[in-house]
């Protein structure tokens, strides 16, 4: 049984540092994207 949940937590916890992953790297490139438009924006 440990086996079994030691597995699971663990693929759990990749799961989720790739979420984690996307998800900041999404948060990035929109602040990337807001940033260069609001340089472009300015004259």
């Amino acid at each position: 049984m440990t086996d079994v949940v030691t597995i699971l937590a663990v693929k759990i916890s990749v799961f989720l540092k790739i979420l984690w992953r996307q998800r900041l790297c999404e948060y990035y490139t929109d602040q990337a994207k807001q940033s260069l438009t609001s340089t472009h924006r300015k004259p």
